[in-house]
């Protein structure tokens, strides 16, 4: 009974140095954009409790992308960050006064720009090497226990990569919501009564409620009732009306969208009684 009561009190012993060190990974992730185009790439820590101080080099393929900034992720706002890098490598250290005492999230924040001449379908992988964590007064945690690392990449992708296949493009996806995949495109996370697909088909925020396609003046005016709403560079529009609600009919010609807020007039009669209009978006 006692060996089996000293087997337990080991396992427990592991159980717990394994969560320890797998509670202090650093992850990158997986990440997509188009030739040309930025990417913003967060390091995380899982957990960041007990730590003080992190020091890592990132090695990236400097033929594919270009280390544009390193700047300070949510969680390391809590921490005086340091950088040096040179072509395809970066050396990062974050240090603070005090360990944490709980917290986790994007240490850093590395800003990538996706070189003119990549190809969709180039990958660089974003490896994580010679990482070190130390606790509040200079221990490496490092030398004491595992501390494990989940690298990541950038994939050049072309304009209508869907890995998903959700309707909505990877590069889409990253750049409103940090990652290629997963988004969902029935789901409204601004509230503004349109779905993600739709947002991105009008081209507008899908994290901002005022940036959906909407008539937002509608008013008399000399001559008839006029309407405006906010455009999209390459999007296409219409104005419908109706007076019932059933039958709808165009009000004038398809409205090429140009970035401004654009205003059109609606020519009423004296027999005028009730209107009703909306806005339709072309791609």
């Amino acid at each position: 009974m006692r060996r089996r009561h000293r087997c337990l009190a080991v396992l427990v012993s592991i159980l717990s140095f394994v969560r320890c060190a797998s509670a202090e990974d650093l992850v990158i992730g997986n990440h997509a954009a188009l030739a040309d185009s930025t990417v913003r790439v967060p390091v995380t820590l899982p957990d960041a409790s007990g730590i003080a101080a992190v020091a890592l080099t990132i090695n990236f393929d400097s033929e594919i992308l270009s280390l544009e900034s390193v700047t300070n992720g949510a969680l390391g706002s809590a921490f005086l960050l340091e950088h040096q890098s040179n072509e395809g490598r970066s050396k990062i250290a974050a240090v603070r006064d005090e360990a944490l005492s709980a917290g986790s999230g994007a240490l850093v924040i590395l800003t990538f720009r996706v070189n003119a001449g990549a190809l969709p379908g180039l990958t660089s992988t974003l490896a994580i090497a010679d990482r070190r964590i130390s606790s509040q007064f200079g221990r490496d945690i490092s030398w004491s226990r595992p501390v494990t690392s989940v690298n990541g990449a950038v994939n050049v992708v072309s304009v209508n990569s869907d890995t998903d296949g959700n309707g909505l493009p990877d590069w889409w996806e990253e750049s409103f919501f940090g990652h290629p995949t997963g988004a969902l495109a029935s789901a409204d996370p601004d509230g503004d009564g349109l779905t993600t697909l739709q947002e991105y088909l009008a081209g507008t925020d899908p994290l901002d409620p005022r940036s959906g396609p909407r008539i937002d003046v509608l008013q008399l005016a000399a001559g008839g009732i006029q309407l405006g709403f906010a455009t999209v560079k390459g999007r296409s529009y219409r104005i419908e009306k109706s007076e019932d609600l059933q039958t709808w009919d165009t009000l004038g010609s398809e409205i090429e969208g140009t970035g401004a807020h654009i205003q059109v007039v609606d020519p009423i009669h004296p027999e005028f009684r009730s209107r009703f209009y909306r806005l339709v978006c072309i791609r």
